[in-house]
C-alpha cells in the first residue's frame, strides 16, 4: 500500500487508487498516517478529527470510520494482513515495517530524500545532492495534507513540509549553480519567486544564477525588483546576503561594518601589533593575524578599525562575513574575497579547490600591499580552512595581513584550532586574545558614548556588573545604571554617538 499525504490525500495498491469514503473517515487515516506507526489515544483521535468540538456520539462515529478503513486497506489475498490495530488505549496504523514489501507513505520517502540533498551539499557531492533533491520535488503535488487545511492537526506538518520543500529547492538550485548550469535554472526561480516572492535568498540566487548566465543587467533588474517587493509589502530594505550579491554582481568591493571614529578603547597593544603587521605587510612581510574572544569583546570592531586605517593607506581591502549555511557554493567565502580583489568569475580556478584558491588569491595580489578580513573564522569549513593552510605556506613572502576573528568560549563553537596544523607563533601568525576593559578604558568608552566623565564610583560599578566587555558596557550605558538609580546618560545622546 502506498500513501500519499503531500497534495490530496490518497491511498493506492498496486496502483489502483482506493476510495477513502468521506472527509472524517479520510481524517482519522490521516491522523494514524502522521503518528507513523505508533498508537493514537482514542481522545486525541476525537480531539483531532473534529478539532477539539465533538458531537455527543462521536467515538461512535470513529468506530464506524475504523471498521470501514478496514475494509477498505485489508485488501483480497493480504488477509493476515491488518493494517487498523485495536490496543487498550487506541488505534494503530501498521505500515508493515517487518514485511517483506512494507507499505509506504510519501512524505517519510520525502524526508529521506530532501535529508540525503542536504548531507550530500554539505558534503560537496553536488551530483548526489542535485539527484536526490530532484527526487524528493518529484513527490510534490501541492500543499501537504490540503484536504484537512482547516484542521490543527494537520497544521505544524504542513508548515514543516512546506520549509522543508523551500530548503531542498535551494539545494537543488545551488548544486546545479556549483556544476555551471546556472541558465537551466533561472525559469525555474522565476517560478518559484511568483509563489514566494518575500524569500530574499531566491533572489540572491536568481541574481547568481543570471550572472552566471552572462546576463549580468538582468541579475541588477532582479535586484531592484527584490527591493521593490521587501519595500512594498513589509517596508523593509534588502537583508545583508541580498546587498552582499549585489555588490559583488556590480563589480563593487565590499567595505567592512562601519565605525565611528576612534570606536576602539584599551586595544592600544593589539592596535599596536596590527599596525605593525601593516608595516611589515607594505615591505614584503606578510602574516596572518587571528583576533580571538569572548562575544561582544570587540574582535569585529577591533577588525574594522584596521581595515579602514589599512584602506586609508592605500592598501587593497576585501572582507567577508562567514555564516553558517550548509547551503554556500563551495568556497563561498573566498570566492568572495577574491571578487572583491578584481578577480572575474572567469578567471576563478576552475576546478575550484582550496589549492587553487590560494593561488588564485596569490596572484590577485601581487605586489600590491593588501588586507583580507574573515569575520567569524570559527564557522568556517573545512575547505575554507584548507586554503588558509596554503596561505600561510607563503604569506611570509607576500604583502598581505589576513586578519580572522574568532569566537572562544561557546558550547555550541568549536575552539580555537590552530591554523595550518602548526602552533601559532610570532613570525607569520600572530594571536591576540581580547579580554575585558580596564577601567580607564571604560570611563574612555562611556564618555564616548555618553559625553560624560563618569565617576570612579560609576566606573567601578559598570566594571564589575559587565566584567569590561565592550558590549556590556554600551549596555549599561543605555540603561543608565547611576548611583542613585537615575539616568546618568541621555539615551538620546548615546545612541547619537
Amino acid at each position: 500500500m502506498d500513501y500519499a499525504l503531500i497534495g490530496s490525500m490518497e491511498a493506492r495498491h498496486r496502483g489502483t487508487v482506493l476510495d477513502l469514503g468521506g472527509r472524517k473517515q479520510r481524517a482519522v487515516l490521516a491522523v494514524l498516517l502522521l503518528a507513523r506507526d505508533r498508537v493514537v489515544e482514542f481522545d486525541r483521535i476525537v480531539d483531532d478529527v473534529w478539532d477539539a468540538a465533538p458531537p455527543p456520539k462521536a467515538m461512535a462515529s470513529v468506530r464506524a470510520y475504523v471498521a470501514n478503513l478496514r475494509r477498505i486497506l485489508d485488501t483480497p489475498g493480504e488477509s493476515h494482513r491488518h493494517r487498523v490495530i485495536t490496543s487498550a488505549d487506541g488505534y494503530r496504523l501498521n505500515l508493515g515495517s517487518d514485511a517483506a514489501i512494507p507499505d509506504t507513505v510519501d512524505i517519510d520517502l520525502f524526508d529521506r530524500f530532501c535529508a540525503t540533498a542536504r548531507d550530500s551539499w554539505v558534503a560537496r557531492d553536488a551530483v548526489t545532492a542535485e539527484r536526490a533533491a530532484s527526487d524528493a520535488l518529484r513527490l510534490w503535488r501541492g500543499t501537504p495534507l490540503v484536504d484537512f487545511r482547516d484542521h490543527s492537526f494537520a497544521y505544524d506538518e504542513a508548515q514543516r513540509l512546506e520549509q522543508l520543500y523551500a530548503d531542498t529547492f535551494e539545494v537543488r538550485v545551488d548544486a546545479q549553480l556549483s556544476r555551471g548550469v546556472g541558465s537551466s535554472v533561472i525559469s525555474e526561480l522565476e517560478s518559484r519567486l511568483r509563489v514566494d516572492p518575500l524569500r530574499e535568498t531566491l533572489w540572491v540566487r536568481l541574481m547568481l544564477a543570471l550572472h552566471r548566465s552572462g546576463r549580468r543587467a538582468d541579475a541588477l533588474i532582479a535586484f531592484d525588483r527584490a527591493r521593490s517587493t521587501l519595500a512594498t509589502e513589509l517596508g523593509i530594505e534588502p537583508g545583508e546576503e541580498l546587498v552582499r550579491t549585489h555588490d559583488d554582481v556590480r563589480g563593487r568591493r565590499s567595505k567592512p561594518p562601519k565605525t565611528t571614529h576612534r570606536s576602539v578603547f584599551g586595544r592600544d597593544d593589539e592596535l599596536e601589533i596590527l599596525h605593525r603587521s601593516l608595516r611589515d605587510a607594505r615591505a614584503g612581510r606578510g602574516r596572518i593575524v587571528v583576533i580571538t574572544g569572548a562575544g561582544g569583546l570587540g574582535k569585529t570592531a577591533l577588525a574594522s578599525e584596521i581595515s579602514a586605517d589599512a584602506q586609508a593607506a592605500g592598501f587593497a581591502t576585501a572582507w567577508s562575513s562567514l555564516s553558517v549555511d550548509d547551503r554556500k557554493p563551495v568556497l563561498w567565502d573566498w570566492t568572495r574575497v577574491l571578487r572583491r580583489l578584481g578577480v572575474e568569475d572567469s578567471d576563478a580556478p576552475d576546478p575550484l579547490s582550496p589549492y587553487a584558491t590560494a593561488v588564485s588569491l596569490r596572484a590577485a595580489i601581487g605586489s600590491t600591499p593588501t588586507v583580507i578580513v574573515l569575520d567569524d573564522f570559527h564557522l568556517a569549513d573545512a575547505g575554507s580552512n584548507e586554503v588558509l593552510a596554503h596561505v600561510e605556506k607563503w604569506i611570509a613572502g607576500a604583502p598581505l595581513v589576513v586578519v580572522t576573528t574568532w569566537l572562544d568560549g561557546s558550547p555550541d563553537l568549536p575552539r580555537r584550532r590552530t591554523l595550518g596544523g602548526s602552533a601559532p607563533h610570532e613570525g607569520d601568525i600572530a594571536v591576540l586574545p581580547l579580554t575585558g576593559l580596564d577601567g580607564d578604558a571604560v570611563a574612555a568608552l562611556v564618555q564616548h558614548l555618553g559625553g560624560i566623565t563618569p565617576s570612579p564610583d560609576v566606573v567601578a560599578r559598570i566594571l564589575a556588573r559587565t566584567g569590561g566587555n565592550p558590549l556590556h558596557v554600551r549596555d549599561a550605558v543605555r540603561l543608565g545604571l547611576s548611583d542613585n538609580g537615575s539616568p546618568f546618560v541621555d539615551d538620546d545622546r548615546a545612541e547619537a554617538n
